[in-house]
């Protein structure tokens, strides 16, 4: 569920099911995913991270990455797109 999407950030609250994956992707900003509750396995690169409620993680933009629960989880996932120079306001 989208909870903000303002400007450059968007910010999601997303449930997952024990077992679920979030195979691959990336993002094109830098992106924190705070674990709200459960316990979810995050892959960036070739590096793997345990994360449990209250913990979070942070990677810049377009870094592929892939996210398990390991038990029922709830995510905060925040992303910050750049805004283009044309779409800037101008005050």
């Amino acid at each position: 569920m989208t909870l903000v999407k303002e400007g450059s950030l968007t910010v999601v609250l997303l449930a997952m099911e024990a077992g679920n994956n979030l195979a691959g992707h990336a993002a094109a900003g830098p992106t924190n995913v705070l674990v709200l509750r459960g316990i979810v396995r995050a892959t960036l690169g070739d590096e793997e991270f345990v994360l449990r409620q209250h913990e979070m993680i942070a990677f810049g933009p377009n870094v592929r990455h892939d996210v398990r629960d390991e038990e029922d989880s709830t995510l905060l996932i925040s992303v910050v797109m750049e805004i283009h120079e044309a779409a800037r306001p101008t005050h």
